[in-house]
């Protein structure tokens, strides 16, 4: 392909309207662009597509703009560090993936820390007597939210706020996390720690979408 014709096909992509309702990573004609031109070389799913990404994330970054990566990359780097799988939320079909993955069960308990649109999708995936632990709201509040959606399973809906905890409580709290690392070996994941001095590129790394946790180093 060209450059000119490549121009022409991504140049139509960025044009498109953009149907997410969620907090994104990716722009929406970086990912249309992609999955076209997998498919175009034989891709027969996400896997391969996200495959064909990676292998040609090098051409791709001279015309798309990326700003977070190749898309969907989290999902396997949730996947290295132990996660069973993991599930895109801008896909309409999230939901019946996450219930095939079960294999006819349902999640007993959800930890959240979007709300929003979302969250009336979340509940969906719950089984009876399920419950959600809400430890954040970084979509916003919950539209037209249905309360039938939390009887009929019996559903229950708890707020975890660890700011409200008292000296002794959050450390406590804190030993107890870090005697479950040490049981289980497993380690946060870290995306980047940067000097105290100048803190702001800390708070830039924050505003473009991180995998993992952002630090800051204090001497």
């Amino acid at each position: 392909m060209d450059a000119q014709t490549t121009e022409v096909l991504f140049g139509f992509f960025a044009e498109l309207p953009d149907p997410r309702r969620h907090i994104v990573r990716h722009l929406f004609g970086d990912i249309l662009a992609i999955a076209i031109l997998a498919v175009m070389c034989r891709a027969d799913d996400w896997s391969e597509i996200v495959l064909y990404a990676n292998s040609w994330e090098p051409w791709l970054a001279t015309s798309l703009s990326l700003p977070n990566g190749i898309p969907c990359e989290e999902h396997s780097e949730l996947q290295k560090i132990g996660a069973a799988a993991a599930f895109d939320p801008h896909d309409a079909q999230w939901r019946q993936q996450v219930k095939d993955f079960l294999k006819g069960r349902r999640v007993d308990l959800a930890i959240d820390n979007i709300g929003g649109a979302s969250f009336s999708e979340l509940l969906d995936t719950l089984g009876n007597n399920g419950k959600v632990s809400v430890v954040g709201r970084l979509a916003g509040p919950v539209p037209e939210f249905n309360t039938a959606s939390l009887f009929f399973r019996r559903l229950r809906i708890g707020g975890v706020a660890v700011g409200s905890y008292t000296h002794a409580e959050s450390r406590a709290a804190w030993e107890a996390v870090l005697q479950l690392l040490d049981r289980s070996g497993a380690r946060p994941l870290i995306d980047k720690v940067f000097p105290f001095d100048p803190f702001a590129a800390a708070f830039a790394r924050l505003a473009e979408g991180p995998m993992g946790k952002v630090l800051i180093a204090v001497n």
